[in-house]
């Protein structure tokens, strides 16, 4: 790492002030002085953008990102720093970078082709990865039915389980999903309002994918899910009792905070001893193997992964496109 004065700064910033920043070398300017403020000027730009960054999270896709958070935290930081190492108060660092006319056009080319570089890939990979910012960064309902119907119909057996809404619906639509995940419990406050709406068109069957390797093979270990393995089994044993429409009601209610199986049979109504040898039996086992088996044979790599009789269906948080597939099913289920 080069070294400023007593300030040690990343050798990204060292290339980017050398090799933009010639001014620096102008007669009559401190060198140290000028660099550590055309670093400061970086780390306000930087700070700058990574917080209205997380503000477009936060108030445009509804997400808060806490690794996010910290960039700005991290930045503030850096100029904190390279105040105390200039002698400068940190409210007066704009001044000195305009007294040395550091805001000037040549001086945040760099940096500010970098940034939009660096915005433009984010803007690309969220418009492919994230379905809401799909949906808000210009790709329309109609260009994800397009997309929808693009692929083939998976033809898999789905295991017979608890289906809400109406059983004999010509519209299925399967959710592979943990309970325990936080996005999945997102798609909730899309598919309630979805099961409301078409609660008598349409069949929801909700299979478990339970992301904890203590129980499912195919899961990497993660300390987020650590209870997944039980609520896996929680949610095949109230079906196995005939109560998975009151768990899955609990569940929403309670946002799946964990709850002891004795606590929760008494909330569904069931005898406790029946319940606990349920959870520990080779049934529930082999049904939750069955699950997970049949979301290999989907293909399913991403939670909550949410077919629409067979296809699979990314952009589910948006309601309108929800609503626009649904709606061009109708005639298909009926032909079935």
């Amino acid at each position: 790492m080069p070294k400023w004065g007593q300030f040690s700064l990343p050798s990204w910033a060292a290339v980017t002030t050398s090799s933009s920043f010639a001014d620096c070398s102008s007669p009559g300017v401190r060198v140290n002085l000028c660099r550590s403020s055309l670093s400061s000027s970086l780390g306000l730009f930087s700070h700058s953008f990574s917080a209205i960054l997380n503000a477009i999270f936060m108030l445009k896709l509804g997400v808060v990102c806490l690794p996010c958070l910290l960039i700005p935290i991290i930045n503030l930081a850096t100029l904190g720093l390279l105040s105390m190492e200039m002698k400068i108060p940190l409210r007066e660092l704009p001044g000195v970078m305009k007294q040395h006319n550091l805001f000037r056009f040549k001086h945040l080319l760099a940096p500010g082709i970098s940034v939009l570089l660096i915005f433009g890939m984010a803007l690309v990979l969220a418009r492919r990865l994230n379905p809401q910012a799909r949906y808000l960064l210009g790709i329309s309902p109609e260009k994800s039915l397009k997309q929808f119907y693009s692929s083939s119909p998976k033809d898999i057996l789905i295991p017979e389980r608890t289906a809400l809404g109406n059983p004999n619906a010509g519209t299925t639509i399967v959710a592979f999903s943990d309970f325990q995940c936080p996005a999945c419990r997102r798609a909730e406050s899309v598919l309630g309002p979805i099961l409301d709406e078409y609660k008598d068109r349409i069949r929801l069957v909700y299979l478990n994918y339970p992301l904890n390797p203590e129980c499912n093979p195919m899961a990497s270990r993660t300390k987020h899910h650590l209870m997944a393995c039980v609520t896996a089994r929680e949610i095949l044993c109230a079906y196995q009792f005939g109560k998975f429409s009151q768990y899955h009601d609990w569940a929403v209610k309670n946002k799946v905070k964990y709850q002891n199986p004795s606590a929760l049979a008494d909330e569904l109504g069931l005898d406790r001893s029946s319940f606990e040898k349920c959870l520990d039996s080779e049934r529930t086992k082999g049904l939750l193997k069955e699950d997970i088996e049949t979301a290999v044979r989907f293909g399913v790599v991403k939670f909550p992964a949410i077919f629409i009789n067979g296809r699979l269906f990314s952009d589910w948080p948006d309601m309108a496109t929800f609503r626009l597939i649904l709606d061009s099913e109708m005639p298909r289920g009926a032909e079935r």
